[in-house]
């Protein structure tokens, strides 16, 4: 880093790919990452240059192959109505030109920042890339663990639960070590049991067992917290050892009694089998229902009963906290209520929501529980944008212990948004930066 400029241009922002390091920028910063050997530097308006321990986790997007992309998609021929209604960015609003110059214009787009996540991605080992690929959450500590520790590649195939714990030791361990590496080396050639007592989990072949069952793409910090509670009821442990797999939600629903206790055996592996938004939905369902004083059942019959719940909890509530108290409706107060300057600055595209009234005309217009965000936005705890092209939706991000993270993007009426413009959406709000 001795042939960096220290000035610091307040005000850039975006990401850019350059010799080798990707390099992204917002108002207050500039964050330069090398992806192989894994290192970041921050600078700082106030500060020089300095190593930084982490990375967020939507910077490190990862290109699962290292072959470049071929050329720049070709301007679009025609192509007959019937088709241009099947493109992911279709709207009915626009004409078919119009639609078809917008289609191109995100393809292009796409294949922009995939031949920039190819060029940063395509020094890492393939072992490792495919390794940190998995993860969700933590790649760079992944990234780094492994890059220093490639032996941990074996416990990473066996227990992934179990690693992602050991690269975020910290969270876990009443006394952190300093040298992480140093211990993993030591700590890999054991057996996982007194890895998980280094850790501070129970040192027991149940809770090795459990550990397995959370695949890498669903293990984070706070989902290892709640199994640490789990663990702490030898009941419970024996009921979630009976599941396939667990996610952060399924092991929530085990540690709230009263949630518990209306689910029957069957509808857990259910929800162990099924996608993990539908734990999510059961979640937020029971935790909205009791918010708002509704009636939950004594026992849950099916998925679409609890999702059924959710929807309506979300249709009838509008009432998370708001200064202080509760409210179910749209009062006039409520209304004139502004909301906090959003994290991120939008796009001329993406655009943020500014007080409770824009956020109840979203709700209204796309007739969608967008009003349910009212509470958590008030409190710093997430942002909803309205989303113009390249299709019509409504996008939120969330605060976690390590900064805003991607959350929710619907469509009219809560219909599902395609996943790569879904991907190109949050893509460009994070890009537009703070």
């Amino acid at each position: 880093m001795k042939n960096m400029k220290s000035e610091f241009k307040e005000g850039r922002w975006g990401e850019e790919f350059e010799n080798g390091k990707l390099y992204s920028f917002d108002d207050q910063s500039v964050v330069v990452i090398r992806a192989w050997p894994p290192a970041a530097w921050r600078r700082c308006e106030e500060n020089g240059w300095r190593r930084c321990s982490d990375v967020e986790d939507f910077v490190l997007r990862i290109e699962h192959s290292s072959t470049l992309p071929g050329p720049e998609p070709p301007p679009p021929s025609v192509i007959p109505s019937d088709k241009i209604i099947a493109l992911p960015t279709y709207e009915p609003q626009f004409s078919d030109e119009e639609n078809l110059r917008i289609w191109h214009a995100c393809e292009c787009r796409n294949w922009a920042e995939r031949r920039k996540d190819a060029a940063f991605w395509a020094p890492v080992p393939v072992a490792i890339r495919d390794a940190v690929s998995q993860y969700t959450y933590g790649r760079w500590r992944m990234l780094t663990l492994l890059t220093c520790c490639p032996q941990a590649l074996d416990l990473h195939q066996s227990n992934p639960a179990l690693l992602f714990a050991l690269a975020h030791q910290d969270q876990f361990r009443q006394s952190p070590v300093r040298n992480l590496y140093r211990a993993v080396r030591r700590l890999v050639g054991e057996k996982q049991k007194k890895i998980l007592g280094w850790l501070g989990f129970p040192a027991t072949e149940a809770a090795r067992k459990l550990f397995r069952k959370i695949p890498a793409g669903e293990v984070s910090v706070d989902g290892l917290r709640y199994l640490r509670e789990l663990l702490s009821n030898p009941r419970l442990a024996r009921m979630a050892s009976h599941l396939p797999r667990l996610c952060e939600d399924l092991i929530r629903i085990f540690i709230m009694p009263e949630l518990l206790a209306t689910i029957p055996m069957k509808l857990l592996f259910e929800l162990s089998t099924s996608e993990f938004d539908e734990a999510h939905t059961v979640v937020s369902g029971f935790e909205e229902s009791r918010q708002l004083g509704l009636p939950w059942p004594r026992r849950l019959r099916s998925l679409g009963e609890a999702g059924g719940l959710c929807a309506y909890a979300c249709w009838r509530g509008e009432g998370l906290s708001v200064a202080g108290h509760h409210s179910a409706t749209w009062d006039d107060e409520t209304l004139g209520l502004s909301f906090p300057e959003p994290p991120l600055r939008g796009t001329s595209e993406i655009v943020p929501i500014r007080s409770a009234a824009e956020l109840a005309e979203e709700g209204k217009s796309m007739k969608h529980c967008a009003n349910v965000f009212r509470g958590p936005v008030l409190e710093g705890k997430a942002y909803v944008y309205r989303v113009l092209a390249p299709i019509r939706a409504t996008l939120s991000i969330v605060k976690d212990s390590k900064g805003w993270q991607r959350d929710l993007c619907g469509g009219f009426d809560n219909q599902p948004v395609a996943p790569e413009v879904m991907e190109t959406c949050f893509k460009r709000l994070f890009a537009a930066g703070g």
